[in-house]
Order: C-alpha cells, then sequence, then structure tokens
C-alpha cells in the first residue's frame, strides 16, 4: 500500500469515528480520545468533569499521532501544586518517540509542539494527592508549520464588554399621546403659516 493510499485511509477511518464520538477525554472516565489526527483537529484533555479537580492518585496518559503533520498542545490552564523537580503530581508531556518526557508542575501554562508526528500527555498524581486541574488543548498542525523552541502565541480571547441595561421607557397613556400629537401638528401648521 502507498503511503498516499495509507493516509487516505486513515483520513476516512478518522472522519467515520470523529462524526460518532465526542471530542474529549475525562481522564478516563468517559469519552472517547482519538488516536490519529488530520490537520484543523482539535480535542481538549482536562483534568474531571465539570473542569473540576483531580483527587488522590490518578494516572492517565493520552497519546496521539498527526497523519500529515505535528501535535501542538496548548494548556492556558494548568492548577496544580509545585514540588521539587515536579516529582509529585505532574503533567508528563513527551515530544518525541526518543526524548525524555517533559514535567510540568505549578500554575505556568504550557505550550508544546512535537518534532515528529507523534506526543504523549500523561497526568501523574501520587495517593497523596491534594488535586490539581488543567484544560489541554491538542490539535494536528500541518507539517509546514514553524518549528523552534517557542510556539507562536495565542492571541488573547477580549472579554466580552458589560452591555448597559437600557432604562424602561414608562408607557405613555392615549391622552398623552393625543397631546403630543395635537403639539406637533400646531407645530406644523405653525411653520405654514
Amino acid at each position: 500500500m502507498t503511503s498516499k493510499a495509507l493516509v487516505l485511509l486513515v483520513v476516512a477511518l478518522h472522519v467515520v469515528t470523529s462524526q460518532a464520538q465526542p471530542l474529549v477525554d475525562q481522564c478516563g472516565e468517559a469519552g472517547y480520545f482519538p488516536k490519529w489526527l488530520i490537520p484543523g483537529d482539535e480535542y481538549y484533555i482536562y483534568s474531571s468533569q465539570s473542569l473540576g479537580s483531580y483527587g488522590g492518585q490518578k494516572y492517565c496518559n493520552w497519546f496521539t499521532t498527526c497523519v500529515a503533520g505535528r501535535v501542538r498542545l496548548d494548556c492556558p490552564r494548568v492548577e496544580m501544586p509545585e514540588s521539587e523537580n515536579c516529582g509529585q503530581d505532574h503533567l508528563s508531556v513527551q515530544t518525541s518517540k526518543v526524548k525524555v518526557p517533559r514535567s510540568y508542575c505549578g500554575s505556568s501554562p504550557i505550550q508544546e509542539l512535537s518534532e515528529d508526528s507523534q506526543m504523549s500527555v500523561a497526568l501523574v498524581a501520587p495517593k497523596n494527592s491534594k488535586g490539581g486541574k488543567f484544560l489541554c488543548k491538542i490539535s494536528c498542525v500541518g507539517p509546514d508549520f514553524p518549528a523552534g523552541p517557542t510556539l507562536p502565541a495565542q492571541p488573547e480571547v477580549p472579554e466580552v464588554p458589560q452591555v448597559p441595561q437600557v432604562p424602561e421607557v414608562p408607557e405613555e397613556s392615549d391622552q398623552e399621546y393625543d397631546q403630543r400629537e395635537d403639539i406637533k401638528s400646531s407645530e406644523e401648521n405653525d411653520d405654514y403659516e
């Protein structure tokens, strides 16, 4: 089978499976996490249902392959306990088959780009964990996506301005309306004289 035929087969399988499945994984509690992505796909992983805190001992692993490109990880929200060398609660991110995973803890956002077509993300929390939260987007970017130690900055989502309340206009009685109309007509008649 040629590589082009293989890519088409994977894309077809992706379309069939993604239409019937949720687009999130909740650390093994529910859902389906796709292992094969195509450029433009975006999926979310997070600490628990309703973005609540995970608690206690936890090990969750998400492994993804981008069929025609690289895997990008963006975690704008990370709230995990700090520990020396992230030896306690942490997210472990492996951006290459041969590289040692990086561990992240604390509250700094995470951005990673795979060096090849695969990435693995794991939540590791020991039995005595007080819990934490995270929200990450995993996406597949085309092979021409710029390489380098840092990713392009994510655009900030502007806050929605508060809409001022419109004061209520008191209803006008029929008598008030008739008086106002009479005044308007008399002013118009004065203009013609």
